[in-house]
């Protein structure tokens, strides 16, 4: 983060979006810096997220993150919390993920001057439940007959009961 906006004080924030989803851990990666200097900067870290589903989304306004299909967090900008969590996830994991997309007014001068910028502040990272199922069932006249299809979170078939 700009050690300026360190020092700055936040004067307005105003929640654009809101999203809790279940989603896939995919690991964390690393992105070069582009920028022209010397000695370069480290690269970025960001934790990559699938989401499989959205418990709860809304989005107030016309601005806003739309619903997408995965959701990544830049490291450098998690509480040592979030990092520490998402250091003991494995790929693959389950995880609950709530963050909003905010718009936030800053000034380090009491507002003469100021900066607006968007962050993605994490509210809620848990494991989710493994063991949810889905059940569809087929009835007359339907592919299959009369079964019972169990499915699990990530959508893959569990089980199938006739």
């Amino acid at each position: 983060m700009d050690p300026m906006m360190e020092q700055a004080e936040e004067l307005e924030r105003d929640m654009l979006a809101r999203s809790l989803v279940i989603a896939s851990f995919k690991g964390v990666l690393e992105r070069p810096s582009f920028l022209m200097i010397y000695p370069p900067p480290p690269p970025q870290r960001f934790a990559q997220f699938d989401i499989l589903d959205y418990i709860e989304y809304e989005k107030p306004g016309e601005y806003g993150e739309k619903k997408s299909s995965s959701h990544g967090l830049d490291m450098a900008h998690q509480s040592d919390e979030v990092k520490a969590f998402i250091e003991e996830l494995q790929l693959g994991d389950l995880v609950k993920l709530g963050w909003n997309h905010d718009y936030v007014t800053r000034s380090s001068d009491g507002g003469a001057t100021f900066s607006k910028s968007p962050e993605r502040p994490v509210w809620l990272l848990e494991r989710a439940p493994v063991i949810v199922l889905t059940v569809t069932q087929s009835g007359p006249g339907m592919v299959g007959g009369h079964d019972v299809e169990l499915t699990n979170m990530a959508g893959n078939e569990a089980a199938v009961l006739s």
